[in-house]
């Protein structure tokens, strides 16, 4: 089956989405397949507000676009988890575990060549006509994972926003937080973003928002504390052992499309860098 991207689905003559048949039989699975996952889930899910859970007290009739932060290999099951009701999955084609390949192609999934524009946009065009036949997508906004000490969110492109607008889709933002100490993931929804007659810069400054106030509400929830009374190593090592469970991971080329809306020091200097003095 493989991680076909939408660029691999046209040059191999197939449609960019799920037929109806397919869409059916993944419904169906889906209990079985969210049954299944706990056992890849290293945590104990747990409810962290009152918001909603139910898909259908989000949707007023439209598409929604679910948009969570990304820290762990342990994100989309339990994302899935916490949404509950079938929604397919915008995911990056990486190396994956077989057993992850296989759950996220039963699921549903619209892979993308984060470094291929052609691919970028044939994937866009995807998840319109996914949302268009109502049918829900889970996307990672960042693009990446996100292992900062204190960033609570990376920069986000507007794909989201384009996708959200031309599907007339709603964004639920949806944040993560883990206790590596007590292997307890706490979930919390927000409320149903609108980000039609929005700019892009309003539209997805308004989404990274509502993620990372979601996150600093749990963080609250759970406790504040002063910087001198963190070990910041041991805190560190907890939050990159993200990447020793999960062997597959390519931190490098992660670090590698973090996206930034103004140019870095290594690329303004680089053409710099290449020039020979004499």
């Amino acid at each position: 089956m493989g991680q076909q991207t939408s660029l691999d689905r046209q040059k191999n003559n197939k449609e960019l989405t799920e037929s109806n048949i397919s869409i059916r039989i993944k419904k169906i699975i889906h209990p079985i397949l969210l049954k299944l996952a706990d056992s890849k889930i290293g945590y104990k899910i747990k409810k962290a507000c009152d918001y909603s859970g139910k898909t259908a007290e989000f949707s007023n009739n439209r598409p929604l676009i679910f948009a969570c932060n990304h820290t762990t290999s342990y994100d989309i099951p339990i994302a899935l988890k916490a949404i509950n009701e079938h929604t397919f999955l915008f995911a990056a084609k990486q190396s994956l575990e077989k057993v992850d390949e296989l759950f996220f192609n039963l699921n549903g999934t619209i892979y993308v060549d984060r470094k291929d524009k052609n691919d970028t946009k044939l994937s866009k065009d995807a998840m319109i006509e996914t949302l268009k036949k109502k049918r829900n997508i889970l996307v990672f906004p960042e693009g990446t994972w996100n292992l900062t000490d204190s960033n609570l969110m990376h920069e986000m492109k507007w794909g989201i926003i384009e996708v959200a607008q031309k599907a007339n889709a709603l964004i639920v933002p949806l944040a993560l937080n883990y206790n590596y100490d007590t292997r307890v993931c706490e979930y919390s929804f927000g409320k149903p973003i609108d980000v039609n007659n929005k700019t892009n810069k309003d539209a997805i400054r308004d989404v990274r928002d509502a993620i990372s106030t979601l996150r600093w509400e749990m963080f609250e929830k759970n406790g504040t504390f002063e910087r001198k009374d963190i070990n910041i190593l041991e805190e560190r090592k907890k939050i990159m052992h993200s990447i020793d469970e999960y062997p597959k991971l390519n931190y490098e080329y992660e670090k590698s499309v973090v996206f930034h809306s103004n140019p870095q020091e290594d690329e303004v200097f680089a053409p710099i860098k290449k020039l020979n003095y004499k």
